[in-house]
This record gives structure tokens, sequence and C-alpha cells, in this order.
């Protein structure tokens, strides 16, 4: 499995990358705009991401919209959304369609901050990426 994980905590960053490293290969992003670039490199080298993490509240480009521009791109190229990369949503604010509309277009899990090995293994059985 190949995973894009995107945080700007730098806390959070490490102890996500250390419990997703045991399923499978991660680039690490601290910004959205080297996330994208991170997406682009890894489909350019034939090693597509099967999960993106994402923080939501982000500096510059927020997660919400960070997630739009992979489904954008996946759109762009026929991808369509059952078919194309797992997107996991995080963030230790308070979330609403209010304060984030457009959060369920394209994400396929939400899970709070702070999170645990369990609630990402949980996450990551239900996507079908691992078996119990």
């Amino acid at each position: 499995m190949r995973i894009l994980a995107l945080d700007d905590e730098f806390v959070a960053l490490t102890k996500l990358t250390a419990l997703l490293s045991k399923y499978g290969k991660y680039d690490a992003a601290a910004n959205s705009s080297q996330a994208l670039d991170l997406f682009d490199d890894a489909i350019f080298n034939f090693q597509p991401n099967n999960l993106i993490t994402i923080d939501i509240e982000l500096p510059g480009i927020n997660g919400v919209d960070t997630q739009k521009k992979v489904r954008e791109w996946e759109k762009r190229n026929n991808i369509q959304l059952e078919k194309g990369v797992k997107v996991m949503m995080m963030s230790a604010a308070e979330v609403s369609a209010s304060t984030f509309p457009n959060l369920n277009e394209g994400c396929e899990e939400f899970i709070p901050k702070p999170f645990n090995g369990h609630s990402i293994a949980g996450v990551l059985n239900r996507f079908g990426l691992i078996s119990d």
C-alpha cells in the first residue's frame, strides 16, 4: 500500500506516519502544496497512492480544498470515485457541515484527533486496504 499523510503539526504527522508505516510505504507532507506535488510524483512514477490522510485545518490551502484538488485530478483523468484514492480527513477542531460544507464531497471517512492505532486500523479495514 502507498500512503500520503498530510498534517501541518509535526507531532501529529510523526505519530500518524509511525502508525501507518506498518501498512506500507508513505510520504509525509507538512502543507497542501507539498502534498499535491507528492501526489503527482507518485502517479508519474506509476506508484499511485491508495490512501491519503489529510488534516482539515491547514495554513494556505485547507484540507477540504486539497482533497477537492485530488478529486478534480481524478475526474479529469476519468477515474471514478470508487476506483480512486481513499481519503481520510481528520481534525482536532469540531467539524460540521456549516464549518466545512464540502467535507463529504470526495472524503470517505473522517476521524477526530487525537487518533490511535485502533481508529486508523478501523478506517483501513473499512476501506478494504487491510483485513482483520
